[in-house]
Formats: structure tokens, C-alpha cells, sequence
């Protein structure tokens, strides 16, 4: 006889799932259906007060705990193999999210999660509007004396070849 398959509540819709249609990321235990945790990590891309390096917050109120990067990868898959609900399908009017986390919203997050990873004071967008990448001003400031060097450095052998040469004309 093969076992019943065990119920759980969403702590966000308050339904009640199979185990392989809920999701709990991270360790602060609350499990929520596919489709809420898919709603909030959806909601997250639009909302930074939801995000912050560590990842999206947990979609129960006033829990600490966040979603990483490897827990929204792992979000996407399930709710790829079990989004669309079936429910809320039936139902005509679908209350859940019916789309599964897709890799832009994904590209999405961890952008943001990148740019919190930043102290505000030393966040600053590449001024190309096709990149528009946030840049770390306290690591890229290193780079560009590096760079700002070796051109001083280049310059000093080019004007020291040109008074050479000069010269040698003379």
C-alpha cells in the first residue's frame, strides 16, 4: 500500500498542497505553495525593498530569512514542472501565479542582488545605456589608478621617444 501524500499549508494563501507543490527556501522553516512563492519572488523584481544582497525576502510577514540566488534557480525549476496550477486553472479567474519564474526575472534578481551587494555611496551605473551595469567605486577605483598609471607611464616613454628622436633630427 503506497503512503497518502502529506498535506501542507501555504502560510500566504492559507491552501492546503502536496508536498511536491510547495516550496520552503532557506532555513526559517515556512512553507508556501509553488505559486506564492513564484508571486513573490515575481513581485521582488519590481520591488527592492524586497531584496537586498542576500537575496528576496521570505514571502511570509515579518519573517527575516531570504532567498539566495541558488534557492530561486531552485524555485524556477519547480515551478516550471508544476506551474500552471490545475486549480487555479479550473477555477476560470486564477488567484496564483499561473506562469512558472523564468530565467529573465532570474537575470533580473541577481542584478539587483549584485547592485545591494554595493554600499550606496560607491554605486555607480556604466553611463552606457545598453549596459547600464552598476560599478563599484571602491573596487573600480583601483582599476582606474592602475589604468591612469600606466597611461602616465606610456606617456613618459612617448614624450621621452619623441625628444629622442627629436634629437637625433637635430
Amino acid at each position: 500500500p503506497s503512503c497518502p501524500a502529506k498535506s501542507i499549508e501555504c502560510v500566504i494563501c492559507c491552501e492546503e498542497w502536496g508536498a511536491r507543490e510547495t516550496f520552503m527556501a532557506g532555513t526559517c522553516g515556512h512553507h508556501t505553495c509553488v505559486g506564492c512563492a513564484t508571486s513573490a519572488a515575481r513581485l521582488a523584481c519590481g520591488d527592492r525593498e524586497s531584496v537586498n544582497a542576500a537575496g528576496v525576502a521570505c514571502a511570509f510577514s515579518g519573517c527575516g530569512q531570504r532567498m539566495g540566488l541558488a534557492e530561486l534557480r531552485r524555485l524556477a525549476g519547480v515551478s516550471t514542472r508544476v506551474l500552471p496550477d490545475p486549480r487555479a486553472l479550473a477555477a476560470g479567474d486564477p488567484p496564483r501565479e499561473t506562469a512558472p519564474l523564468g530565467e529573465a526575472e532570474l537575470r533580473t534578481l541577481e542584478m539587483i542582488m549584485e547592485e545591494e551587494s554595493i554600499p550606496a555611496a560607491r554605486r555607480v551605473w556604466c553611463p552606457r545605456t545598453a549596459c547600464a551595469k552598476v560599478l563599484n567605486l571602491g573596487r573600480d577605483k583601483d582599476v582606474a589608478k592602475a589604468e591612469a598609471e600606466a597611461a602616465v607611464a606610456l606617456g613618459t616613454v612617448a614624450a621621452a621617444a619623441q625628444e629622442a628622436a627629436a634629437a637625433a633630427k637635430a
